[in-house]
């Protein structure tokens, strides 16, 4: 994570603290639907042959599961290499976070 500047780093790190491996399952099965989407998507466009615009946003959402996938795997590399008695010790804080926030994904 030393390629990210230093707020994202700050930002990175805490977000590795709070978040739990069900959520980082949660956020790993919302990038596959994007992807899924993104795929289902460009077939339909290559079938309609759709605008440029169009084609762009799909490349871009498709770049933004990667990049996601990408985090995911670096947050859950965080996590793995935290003694689990760090992580037992945090979950309180981590579950006033999350809800507090409200973090869900679908």
């Amino acid at each position: 994570m030393d390629f990210l500047p230093s707020p994202l780093q700050v930002l990175l790190e805490n977000l590795v603290m709070f978040y739990s491996n069900e959520n980082l399952r949660k956020l790993e099965r919302t990038c596959l639907r994007v992807r899924a989407f993104v795929q289902e998507a460009k077939e339909s466009y290559n079938q309609v042959m759709g605008d440029e615009a169009y084609k762009a946003w799909l490349r871009d959402l498709e770049d933004a599961a990667y990049d996601a996938e990408d985090l995911l795997d670096e947050i859950a590399i965080e996590l793995s290499m935290r003694p689990e008695e760090n992580r037992s010790n945090n979950n309180q804080a981590r579950n006033l976070v999350l809800s507090s926030l409200k973090l869900t994904a679908p």
